[in-house]
């Protein structure tokens, strides 16, 4: 592990934030292409929510302190937030319409994300320890 992991200190925590921030407030009300409106901010979400949930399992002594987020624990967290956001949501609370292009989304955050995580935590070297 190249230094200690910290959600405040993790660049791809910020950069897709930022994004996030920039798409929902400035892109989303002048353009009205289906990508930014729909599917951008599902990028997204792996990138700045896990890093944030996985803070919070800290501080309640769940997992241990900086170690970037494991494979299992971003896959886990992808699939449950894929069946309540794209399953449960839209059929048992009304909220939400089920698209599989949003698992899609979720999915491919999670692997860029996973991807960094990794390339962080060997160094920033390809190769190196398995994920």
């Amino acid at each position: 592990m190249n230094g200690r992991w910290v959600v405040w200190r993790d660049l791809i925590f910020w950069v897709a934030l930022g994004l996030y921030a920039g798409n929902r407030w400035l892109v989303k009300p002048r353009v009205d292409a289906v990508f930014f409106q729909s599917y951008f901010n599902d990028l997204l979400f792996v990138p700045v929510v896990l890093p944030l949930v996985l803070q919070i399992h800290v501080w309640l002594g769940w997992r241990p302190a900086g170690v970037e987020p494991r494979v299992g624990e971003t896959a886990f967290h992808c699939v449950v937030w894929s069946w309540v956001c794209e399953w449960a949501g839209p059929r048992w609370l009304n909220m939400g319409t089920a698209d599989g292009l949003d698992v899609a989304c979720y999915v491919a955050g999670a692997v860029v994300s996973q991807g960094w995580w990794h390339w962080r935590r060997v160094g920033g070297r390809l190769g190196g320890a398995p994920i």
